[in-house]
């Protein structure tokens, strides 16, 4: 008889934007376990509700129609947007989806949006539309020879993992978590303050008592053991999971932009503090103050936590014009074509977990330069070049170097190709059904 693993939902169900960093782990890992027909498990999904301070059954059939519906929408062409469009547009990856689907719900959104001032009055205004009979709620009775998996994001509510203790107590089954990293308990400045403490006494619960960690990255997992010194806890099994970094889209690729001209060099990854775009945007005024050629530079990314400076810096920059530029909605269709089509990529991030923007450009076979910091060597050694995160100087000197010497650039490429081992979500699943 198989062993029943539940898969938790939660976080998947309750983003409705483009996938960041860890939905998309979630949603890889979550879709191989559910499309493995073969498997060694009785694979079952679930979900926190808050309102019942419990877990129930969910589906994963409704999220992979969301994902590949979002797919076949065309990326954004920059245009104006107006206060109330840039309203919704923030508010776009909260709204239920039962909200979205209805016209008469719309209509009344619409109406919200308009005559209420406060974002706070209008996020507690939809919560309380339901136009839909909700679906009946199933609870799980968890059993001793069970596993649950849990890649999400429990630290967005401490109750998640305040009841996960409670039942794994109570039931004993076998409990898994996925850690991606440790930044805001040992890098707060890089960090909105208002996630700290919640975060810190999640990961303080997930280590004291979870009976496997999966980290993302040796440095992750070092981190993981660094805390649970500090802390003086005896942690669990950790065990080291790499990431999948292949991108499948069943549309062809597009440019996401109009203003997008080749050659040109890429940045990806969430507009926050953490990934360091104030090194690059420093950069690129230092080497136009010296009169230097420089490619156009392309930073893609939803906004993150305290991004408003630098999204204002460069949208409002005249010298920078045209030449570095953000796009904050980008679907995977038109990040492939940016993959595909950049001459190289770079990384300034000064922490991360593992940095999955990299090992996606390296497996379409570009080069990359990026921050030597944390994780990141750890996802192609020398295959790619790398910079302090602080020195503007020598992040400017690897942009030169590399756009201005096309046959040192092929060379990398060349490289790349023959000796990055790829690792698909199926490698990354498989990987994990053997340690759980």
């Amino acid at each position: 008889m198989s062993k029943i693993i539940y898969i938790d939902l939660t976080d998947l169900e309750q983003w409705h934007g483009i996938h960041g960093g860890t939905q998309r782990v979630v949603y890889g890992v979550a879709k191989e376990f559910f499309s493995d027909k073969d498997s060694n498990f009785d694979v079952r999904f679930m979900s926190y509700n808050e309102k019942r301070n419990s877990f129930f059954e969910s589906s994963f059939e409704p999220i992979i129609k969301r994902v590949e519906e979002a797919g076949r929408v065309t990326d954004d062409i920059k245009v104006a947007e107006s206060f109330e469009q840039k309203i919704k547009n923030a508010l776009s990856p909260y709204i239920p989806p039962n909200i979205k689907q209805n016209k008469q719900a719309k209509f009344l959104l619409s109406k919200i949006l308009v005559t209420t001032k406060s974002i706070k009055h209008k996020t507690s205004i939809l919560k309380t539309i339901s136009l839909h009979k909700q679906p009946k709620l199933i609870p799980i009775d968890f059993e001793k020879d069970d596993i649950v998996l849990v890649m999400g994001k429990p630290w967005d509510n401490i109750k998640i993992q305040d009841k996960l203790i409670e039942e794994h107590y109570k039931k004993k089954f076998k409990l898994v978590q996925l850690v991606y990293d440790l930044v805001i308990p040992f890098n707060p400045q890089l960090h909105h303050p208002s996630i700290f403490k919640q975060y810190t006494q999640n990961m303080f619960e997930a280590v004291s008592n979870s009976d496997l960690l999966l980290a993302i990255s040796e440095n992750t997992r070092n981190d993981i053991l660094k805390f649970a010194n500090l802390l003086a806890i005896q942690p669990p099994e950790i065990r080291v999971i790499r990431l999948g970094d292949n991108i499948k889209t069943k549309n062809d690729p597009q440019c996401p932009d109009t203003r997008i001209i080749q050659p040109f060099v890429a940045s990806i990854g969430t507009i926050e503090i953490r990934k360091n775009y104030t090194e690059l945007y420093y950069a690129y005024k230092l080497g136009l103050e010296k009169g230097l050629d420089l490619p156009q530079l392309v930073i893609i990314g939803s906004k993150g936590w305290l991004s408003d400076d630098i999204q204002y810096l460069i949208d409002n920059d005249p010298v920078l014009k045209d030449k570095l530029f953000i796009l904050n909605n980008v679907g995977d269709n038109s990040l492939a074509w940016v993959y595909k089509n950049c001459s190289f990529a770079i990384y300034p991030s000064m922490y991360e977990g593992w940095g999955l923007p990299v090992a996606e450009i390296l497996a379409n076979g570009k080069f990359c330069i990026a921050s030597h910091s944390s994780s990141i060597p750890e996802i192609a050694g020398d295959l790619i070049e790398y910079f302090s995160p602080y020195d503007t100087n020598q992040c400017l000197s690897l942009i030169l170097k590399y756009y201005n010497n096309t046959s040192l650039l092929r060379k990398k490429e060349t490289d790349i190709i023959q000796k990055y081992k790829i690792t698909s979500w199926h490698d990354t699943y498989k990987a994990i059904s053997s340690v759980i």
